[in-house]
């Protein structure tokens, strides 16, 4: 018995490839190509350190023998089966199949979509293979078969391409028609009245002559210039209370674990001596074989030349890795390391004949963070929440850091708390068109941070076309790996160039304003608008706080009325939570404003605590932030039911349903602000005639843009988010009915402000209204 088995298991070996012809030879050989293909697009996005073309010879290698060995398992099954298919075409096909889906897979496509993808891209393969081999078996000459083959390629190619390059489809229902060049015309004319900053483009290189060194362990496997050519030896720092896992490929790859972190980094400063500000930059989690550090020399060279001590940390080592994952706490594990950088300066500023000793101003330090670097730095800023007990930071005891930038961060709880920042100046920078961290948590930060002394303030900037990748030189276009950045859509987006340009623009200005105490681009964060010179054409959207704001409605109740208001016309006005895209609260209320008609008003009386807060204060501005929540009125947008049964649960005075949901975007709210004073007159200004309500910038995150409702779990689903907006209105700018200015209006005079909706149907969110003193008013317009 045994022996007819074997014979019959070799009889069926040797029958595996019968049915296999010339024609299913070609097939299978076009599937192959197409499989090292797939592999080849994937290898940028899993390298092992070893250099690209290494990678590629290696899983080109890998996938031939891994190819080789599951076909001639699977044609030895079909052929033990009887299936009367040409096997190895078969084999080959499941094999495609099969790789294809798990790449689409760790792309986060999802189990169907992934294989709907796998089969069409296999099958498109064998397609190409037939017709090829068809072509070749013509009887026509070599040349004409060779031209056939050639067109079938091209043809097959061309499609695929198209497929991929296709633009998506708008990512929003368009607007009201005339609406759009109605806004355009008042945005030209506001923006034509503001007066521009008087001062030098502060992203042009300073008066300073700068040097560049680096510092490290000097045993660094990869960089020389932290390793044998290094310039000055940093001890390597125990971060072992902080990471338990460390994984042994990681290891091998670095050459130490969590025990003995070093502490590296590059520094530009100026030559002279003096004594200058201390600035430190973080990048933020990248494919750790992809160094990132010295994506941010553009900023280093420049804060350098404008006066201050620049040091771009790495923290490459704390990265994740395809073949080595990464380590545990890794957000924590960055904060203190910024830390124990700045504790090895403070060393350095002590020692006899260092190159830094006596040249750095402890009174003025600064933290720039991007993605988890830019938590990282406000984790650092807040540094009693997490190490207070830390003993090898006990040095720094004394030294506060003055300054955070955070470019697009994340805002994870780390051991159940997030950073909140006292007496910390704060800049939060965001791109609209961030695939990566595509929401703007940047802004709950911003909320976290509060002041109780004066100088300082906060801001944050929002801009339209820009992703996450292209403020750092070294992480490319792309905000996924390979291959799935491919399928990102980049569309009218901002060059990396254009995006490091308005970095430059405002991390220069904001750490020239708060450590150097230059006050000349204060506008700049009041009112983008006064700084256009500087920019690259595209939206943004401002918001700013300084410590001086007297705030006299921040709507902190939870989901209640405020019983100090009254509407007109409204469908809405409760306060509730800011949320993004989501749905996650943004960390702060505001009153939701919805009508259906023009001419709907909303009423706001000044309590009693307001008027004593008021009382002291002479002209400035009325300040409050607004965001543009048109998206939630229109019809079939994600999360139109949930809303709809939220409206009928919480009907009543202050929260009747909203207006009936539109087929498209409505007209952008036209809005005027009226100041009723104590004596019965009245004053008002159009924001249209100062700074006009924007529309939220809507993305389609993927290049067919279909496919944002289903990838990465439903994370494009939602195409815009809607940001709060400051506006800035200098009280001498109202007017009475007739035209007249009143003077110098003194707030304690205002008794309401009213919010007038001249277009409709809308809905918008108020929030931190209150006073800017006299002298604290960057934004001035010229008379028109």
């Amino acid at each position: 018995m045994w022996r007819r088995l074997g014979n019959w298991l070799s009889r069926r070996f040797k029958l595996r490839l019968a049915r296999d012809g010339r024609l299913s030879m070609a097939a299978a050989s076009s599937l192959a190509l197409f499989g090292a293909i797939a592999i080849a697009a994937s290898v940028p996005g899993m390298p092992t350190g070893l250099g690209l073309w290494t990678d590629m010879l290696f899983m080109l290698l890998l996938h031939s023998i891994v190819m080789w060995a599951v076909c001639y398992g699977i044609t030895f099954l079909f052929s033990l089966l009887y299936l009367p298919l040409p096997r190895r075409l078969a084999a080959i096909y499941l094999y495609v199949v099969l790789e294809a889906y798990i790449i689409l897979y760790y792309m986060e496509w999802g189990i169907l979509l992934s294989l709907s993808f796998a089969i069409a891209y296999a099958s498109l393969a064998l397609l190409a293979g037939l017709l090829s081999a068809a072509a070749m078996r013509s009887g026509r000459s070599r040349m004409m078969r060779w031209g056939a083959v050639s067109a079938a390629a091209v043809l097959l190619g061309t499609s695929s391409a198209a497929l991929v390059a296709w633009s998506p489809s708008d990512a929003a229902p368009p607007r009201v028609q005339g609406v759009e060049d109605v806004a355009d015309e008042v945005s030209t004319a506001s923006t034509a009245s503001i007066i521009p900053i008087a001062a030098e483009d502060p992203s042009a290189t300073g008066e300073h002559e700068i040097i560049s060194l680096s510092y490290g362990s000097g045993r660094d496997k990869h960089r020389k210039r932290f390793g044998s050519e290094v310039d000055k030896i940093a001890a390597p720092v125990d971060a072992s209370s902080i990471i338990t896992k460390w994984p042994k490929k990681k290891e091998w790859f670095w050459g130490f674990d969590q025990h003995e972190l070093p502490i590296n980094g590059t520094v530009w400063m100026p030559k002279e001596n003096g004594k200058f500000p201390l600035v430190f930059i973080v990048h933020g989690n990248h494919l750790m074989e992809h160094f990132s550090d010295e994506g941010y020399a553009y900023l280093g060279e420049l804060l350098a030349s404008r006066g201050m001590i620049v040091t771009s940390v790495d923290a490459n080592f704390l990265n994740y890795s395809v073949w080595s994952g990464i380590p545990n706490d890794d957000m924590k594990a960055r904060a203190w390391l910024m830390l124990q950088h700045l504790r090895q300066f403070l060393q350095w500023d002590q020692s006899d004949n260092d190159v830094f000793a006596g040249k750095i101003d402890w009174n003025n330090i600064a933290m720039i963070g991007h993605s988890r670097g830019g938590q990282a730095v406000a984790m650092a800023a807040d540094r009693e929440s997490w190490f207070a007990d830390d003993s090898s930071l006990k040095l720094l005891e004394g030294v506060s850091i003055k300054s955070v930038v955070a470019i697009a961060p994340t805002d994870k709880r780390v051991d159940s708390k997030s950073a909140s920042l006292s007496n910390v100046n704060y800049l939060t920078i965001q791109g609209a068109r961030d695939a990566d961290v595509n929401h703007f948590y940047g802004s709950r930060q911003y909320n976290r941070t509060a002041f109780d002394e004066t100088g300082y303030f906060k801001s944050s900037l929002y801009i339209e076309d820009a992703n996450h990748s292209r403020f750092n030189s070294d992480w490319g276009s792309m905000d996924e790996k390979w291959p799935g950045g491919l399928m990102l859509n980049d569309r009218n987006m901002l060059s990396g160039e254009e995006q490091r340009h308005i970095a430059k623009v405002y991390i220069s200005a904001f750490l020239e304003s708060t450590l150097l105490a230059n006050q000349s681009y204060m506008p700049l964060f009041q009112d983008y608008r006064t700084g256009m010179a500087w920019l690259p054409d595209t939206g943004y959207v401002n918001r700013y706080e300084g410590a001086e704001f007297v705030a006299i409605e921040r709507f902190e109740g939870t989901d209640t009325c405020i019983d100090h208001a009254s509407a007109t016309g409204m469908a809405s006005w409760m306060s509730q939570a800011a949320v993004n895209r989501n749905g996650a609260s943004k960390g702060t209320n505001g009153v939701e404003l919805g009508w259906s008609e023009a001419g709907a008003e909303y009423t706001f009386r000044l309590t009693s605590e307001a008027e004593r807060q008021l009382v002291s204060l002479e002209g400035g501005s009325l300040m409050f932030s607004l965001m543009n929540m048109e998206y939630d009125l229109v019809s079939g947008r994600p999360g139109e039911d949930g809303d709809q049964a939220l409206d009928e649960k919480e009907q009543g005075k202050c929260y009747p349903p909203l207006p009936e949901l539109l087929p498209q975007l409505p007209p952008l709210p036209e809005v005027e602000i009226v100041l009723i004073m104590r004596n019965g007159e009245e004053y008002a200004v159009r924001l249209q005639n100062l700074a006009p309500v924007q529309p939220p910038y809507y993305t389609a995150f993927m290049r067919l843009s279909w496919l944002d409702d289903i990838v990465k779990d439903e994370k494009y689903e939602r195409p815009a988010e809607a940001v709060f907006q400051t506006f800035v209105l200098p009280l001498a700018l109202f007017a009475a009915e007739d035209g007249n200015a009143p003077g110098q209006l003194a707030p304690s005079s205002i008794q309401e402000i009213t919010f007038r909706f001249h277009s409709g149907p809308g809905k918008v969110m108020l929030d931190d209204i209150g006073f800017q003193p006299q002298g604290g008013t960057y934004v001035h317009y010229s008379e028109t």
